[in-house]
């Protein structure tokens, strides 16, 4: 599968400004527009996990799970830099072990139910 993956991620940058342009892909007999492709290389461990979740229909391709994961660090970031400036704003502001509940769960949450 390593292969497939390696294929599935290319990456593929336009001449002249260096924009990224959307690629056309053939996964089996389905041809798929992405409109970014980008390379990536995955340890063992994280690739069979990879492979594990999509073959359990957890995710209905490799990409679909990276592209989970990558937004729900965003999301998380974006969530820890609103209380950076939120303590930044107040006197005296300590992370609550409500805010570190509140972080897990969101991480864990599913995107559809984020997303309602």
């Amino acid at each position: 599968m390593r292969g497939a993956m390696s294929r599935h991620f290319q990456q593929k940058i336009q001449a002249g400004n260096g924009n990224r342009m959307g690629a056309l892909l053939r996964r089996g007999a389905d041809w798929c527009i992405i409109s970014s492709v980008m390379n990536i290389t995955l340890p063992p461990d994280l690739e069979a996990y990879v492979e594990q979740h999509v073959r359990r229909g957890a995710f209905t391709s490799a990409s679909e799970l990276i592209q989970e994961a990558v937004r729900r660090k965003m999301e998380a970031d974006t969530w820890m830099e609103q209380k950076v400036i939120e303590a930044e704003q107040t006197e005296v502001s300590a992370l609550t072990h409500e805010d570190l509940r509140s972080v897990r769960r969101l991480i864990r949450q599913p995107r559809a139910a984020r997303t309602s």
